[in-house]
């Protein structure tokens, strides 16, 4: 008889060890990327958090990167804010505040 060998489980383990690799590339203190790198890699891990619906994991993403890149970061965040959208939702329509710049300013 032939034996089938079951089917990889591939999304899970393989998503999880690219997004530590780039955490890791992109949040060592007093080793900061360049813009460019660091925008293509942010994508892609927005890319990887929005097909795994991780969320929560995005928003801590995007707060490690205020805190590690500073100016950097903005990148970062706005190709976030590009993939997913309502990440940070709205608090008050009026003065079109983001949720970022609430928790990050107030």
């Amino acid at each position: 008889k032939l034996r089938r060998n079951p089917p990889i489980r591939f999304t899970k383990d393989i998503f999880e060890l690219v997004m530590k690799n780039i955490e890791y590339k992109l949040f060592q203190l007093n080793n900061t990327p360049q813009t460019k790198v660091a925008q293509q890699l942010s994508l892609f891990y927005a890319i990887l958090c929005y097909a795994t619906k991780q969320k929560e994991r995005l928003k801590v993403f995007c707060m490690d990167a205020l805190y590690c890149m500073s100016f950097k970061s903005i990148s970062v965040i706005a190709s976030a804010m590009q993939v997913w959208p309502q990440l940070f939702p709205k608090i008050d329509d009026e003065l079109g505040k983001c949720y970022l710049c609430y928790t990050t300013f107030f």
